[in-house]
């Protein structure tokens, strides 16, 4: 009888024992979701958000120009990867290769790259294509992406890409110096004041002003305008690209 006690205070006391480790030990799988848990989660990276717009226009014979941004700044270089997407344009208007990859060096957030255009001489309209974020090393990247529209560099007067209802434009002194002439052909518009706009390739507002139109003419002083390559612009008159250069 005393070794039955014996036994059954024995039995008592290990189920006392592992109820005791149960209740101290987690659950295994507890564990594993606590792993899981405090993972890191990849810090999202949007291409466009460096941009007020998401088209951006180009001539032929630019590098143009793009910047991206990484959303803090690593011990390590961070390679970033691009897509260039066809639409009018095709792989002679650009010299990358259609996959691009840059380097945003260690210690640093931002990253200008460039895309140099072609100049191919030939009479053409503006052509297209998309350039699109596909991967940045160590984030979640959003499938973003920029439009570019290559305007033609052909500045030759007899250059006429009109349709019936455009006017042709010629730019004479171009390039300028101070002052220089828009000479609408054949201009048999009523309009006779306009807007006009002067825009750098990038979409920027350099000049605006009303102007007269005397006999189809219209007189500027770009005097102050630095110098560079612009795309001017009439209001209400159907015209062709009109492309200036600022000496």
């Amino acid at each position: 009888m005393k070794f039955v006690k014996s036994l059954l205070g024995c039995g008592l006391l290990c189920m006392a024992t592992v109820q005791t480790l149960s209740a101290a030990t987690p659950p295994q799988n507890t564990k594993k979701t606590n792993q899981k848990g405090s993972k890191k989660t990849a810090k999202k990276i949007d291409f466009t958000k460096d941009y007020k717009v998401t088209e951006k226009v180009f001539f032929e014979g630019q590098d143009a120009e793009f910047i991206i941004t990484l959303g803090k700044i690593s011990d390590k270089d961070t390679e970033v990867t691009f897509r260039l997407i066809n639409e009018t344009a095709d792989n002679s208007d650009y010299q990358v290769p259609q996959t691009l990859t840059t380097i945003v060096p260690a210690g640093q957030k931002v990253k200008k790259f460039y895309i140099p255009l072609t100049i191919d001489n030939i009479q053409e309209e503006d052509e297209r294509f998309g350039l699109q974020l596909v991967k940045v090393r160590g984030y979640k990247v959003r499938r973003s992406r920029v439009n570019i529209t290559i305007k033609d560099f052909n500045l030759s007067s007899d250059y006429k890409n009109t349709s019936d209802n455009q006017n042709h434009v010629n730019v004479t002194p171009n390039p300028v110096e101070d002052f220089t002439t828009l000479n609408i052909d054949n201009f048999k518009g009523k309009k006779q004041r306009t807007l006009v706009t002067i825009l750098s390739p990038e979409g920027v507002l350099a000049y605006k002003g009303k102007h007269k139109i005397e006999n189809g003419e219209i007189q500027l002083d770009l005097t102050s305008l630095p110098s560079g390559v612009y795309m001017v612009n009439l209001s209400g008159i159907e015209h062709d690209n009109i492309k200036l250069i600022k000496n």
